[in-house]
């Protein structure tokens, strides 16, 4: 085991001779082997075990166990201890996530602070076919089939080379204790059911199904470095990063390609949008609508839509006035900029959204008209209508529809003797 460990590490350039790592120990057979091998093997590990008092007793039992395996083994070890009940509520988390989620970023701090750039954690061949079932099953692409990877990020998997058996063979040939977790033998969990009852059904219709899970995962690794090539590739053709980060796609260009459907998944779910989401989306959703997930709005107009951060809070920008002599004043041609008449002014400014029953006379016309529909006769882009702000007297007339035009009503004419400067502050 010790070799084929050792050429999966070489074959996937996981680690540097005498490099040193974070190894995450539980106490259970998986992560004992793993640090007991990797410093057979002449690294320099430093231990890291997480208590997260979930099981009264046993959680300070597995603590015990692995400050014990590291005096003996001569092997720093680094203890955190997390409240993750009450984390879980706070972050409305189940109790699994919250752990893992805890783990991870406490696992990134430390190999931060002592300066390493390898966590190993003991993940098998039995870990790589449990994943690949429950991906299989929730749905998913050719990442999800895939399972995981032998590293990601900082995360290294170096026992994905071997089976459990193998592990626990390793152990006893060792005469080397560990620890089990009683919820491991708790179905009502999804990963338990599977590595419980479905991998040994499975195991009689092929003994050698766990290995042949794990070639297929690599095997699919490849496929899926080609195929994320050639949907990056294709990707390019639709969609433009913006200056403020937001991604403007020809929606309308990408449904009509033959692999619209990959399209949209690859670039959607990262963002968290779901399945039934995108094929909404797929199937020609209306003009107009708009799709939440996490932190990221999709907006749909006409051929155009805008991926943008959501907005949380409303930030309504400050006016920034200036009262001018019109023997000194020169009118500028800006959009950022508003001249009107300061005797047509009624009490003070005041700048908010436009609203969907907002109308106002444009420039050079005698009419009124709305808002909404000027808005759309020039065409503006929907995410950019919802973003469109007015100004506005104490009257409630419309001065200025701000970068676009200004209220006839207010116009500087030959009779104006004040004119006034309207802008918004930038900062």
């Amino acid at each position: 085991m010790k070799g084929k460990v050792s050429s999966f590490i070489s074959k996937h350039h996981l680690l540097q001779p005498n490099e040193q790592i974070l190894v995450a120990l539980s106490g259970g057979a998986d992560s004992v082997a793993l640090l007991l091998l990797l410093c057979d093997l002449g690294y320099d590990c430093v231990a890291v075990h997480c208590n997260f008092h979930l099981r009264g007793e046993e959680s300070m039992r597995d603590e015990k166990f692995v400050q014990n395996l590291c005096e003996q083994n001569h092997t720093k070890l680094f203890i955190r201890h997390f409240q993750t009940k009450e984390f879980a509520r706070e972050n409305k988390l189940s109790i699994e996530m919250a752990a893992r989620q805890q783990r991870y970023v406490y696992f990134e701090e430390l190999a931060h602070k002592l300066g390493v750039s390898s966590i190993a954690v003991a993940h098998h061949q039995d870990d790589q076919a449990e994943t690949m079932l429950i991906n299989l099953c929730r749905g998913t692409g050719i990442k999800g089939l895939r399972g995981m990877l032998p590293r990601n990020g900082k995360i290294i998997r170096p026992f994905l080379c071997i089976t459990k058996h193998e592990i626990l063979n390793y152990l006893s040939g060792r005469e080397q204790s560990y620890i089990d977790d009683s919820t491991n033998f708790d179905n009502s969990f999804v990963r338990n059911k599977i590595r419980l009852d479905v991998l040994p059904i499975l195991s009689t219709v092929n003994s050698r199904m766990i290995e042949n899970f794990s070639r297929s995962a690599e095997n699919l690794m490849e496929v899926e470095n080609i195929y994320n090539e050639v949907v990056d590739d294709l990707l390019k053709r639709f969609v433009r990063t913006q200056q403020d980060g937001a991604l403007l796609i020809d929606g309308s260009a990408m449904l009509n390609h033959r692999y619209a459907n990959a399209l949209l998944h690859e670039l959607l779910m990262p963002h968290g949008f779901t399945s039934a989401q995108i094929e909404e989306i797929r199937q020609g959703c209306q003009s107009g609508k708009k799709f939440l997930a996490a932190n990221k709005t999709l907006w749909i107009d006409r051929e155009k839509w805008l991926l943008s951060d959501t907005i949380t809070e409303e930030n309504v920008p400050m006016l920034d006035t200036t009262l001018l002599n019109v023997d000194s004043f020169v009118l500028q041609k800006t959009n950022n900029v508003a001249f009107v008449d300061a005797s047509l002014i009624r009490g003070e400014l005041q700048v908010r959204k436009a609203d969907q029953s907002d109308w106002f006379i444009p420039f050079g016309m005698k009419g009124k008209k709305l808002v909404s529909r000027y808005l759309t006769d020039i065409k503006m882009p929907l995410w950019q209508k919802k973003e469109q702000y007015v100004i506005t007297d104490e009257s409630g007339n419309i001065l200025w529809l701000v970068g676009q035009r200004l209220d006839n009503r207010y116009a500087v004419t030959a009779s104006t003797k004040q004119v006034l400067r309207i802008a918004l502050k930038t900062e």
